[in-house]
């Protein structure tokens, strides 16, 4: 038997341009390094080889479930986790958004 929550899960997408060399395993510590307890799933769900970016990059589209087991989080909240967590993108792997 599954508990449903009572608070709502919200996702936000971001398409990111990195290095070829960067795998999603970096990606993912360097998201999970800032440490936000309301993050519940980062997951990959579309990768372009090639596209209006260098040669010697890739995008990712990368997805963040946020979701509080005790109160319905503000549009605010989840602007801050998603910019600090493209903070940390940036610094630790040269991360862009892709525009």
């Amino acid at each position: 038997l599954q508990v449903i929550p009572r608070f709502p899960a919200i996702r936000r997408d971001f398409s990111l341009v990195l290095d070829k060399g960067t795998r999603y395993a970096d990606i993912e510590n360097a998201v999970r390094s800032v440490k936000i307890p309301e993050l519940m799933r980062i997951e990959p769900f579309d990768r372009l080889e090639s596209g209006p970016f260098d040669e010697s990059k890739y995008a990712l589209a990368i997805s963040l479930t946020y979701q509080s087991s005790e109160r319905t989080l503000t549009d605010d909240e989840i602007d801050n986790f998603s910019q600090t967590i493209l903070n940390s993108l940036r610094q630790r792997l040269g991360a862009e958004l892709r525009h």
